[in-house]
């Protein structure tokens, strides 16, 4: 089941080191694209935008900020 715009999600992926994010980055789903494909928003902690990418659904899990250690 797809995730629905507007979720909180944790990156599981450490392929986008280059693009200035870690295991554990907090985004947001801004767009859904078909084939279970995400386009995620990793903002700084002031709420400027890192970077944006299309993500896979096996790059993401949904997050629950009572369950994260510490907001990125």
């Amino acid at each position: 089941m797809p995730y629905p715009n507007y979720s909180r999600v944790k990156l599981l992926s450490d392929t986008y080191h280059q693009n200035g994010l870690e295991v554990g980055a907090i985004g947001y789903i801004i767009e859904v694209h078909g084939n279970d494909f995400y386009e995620v928003e990793f903002s700084n902690l002031e709420g400027t935008t890192i970077v944006l990418l299309v993500l896979s659904e096996t790059d993401i899990e949904l997050s629950d900020i009572k369950n994260d250690d510490a907001l990125s």
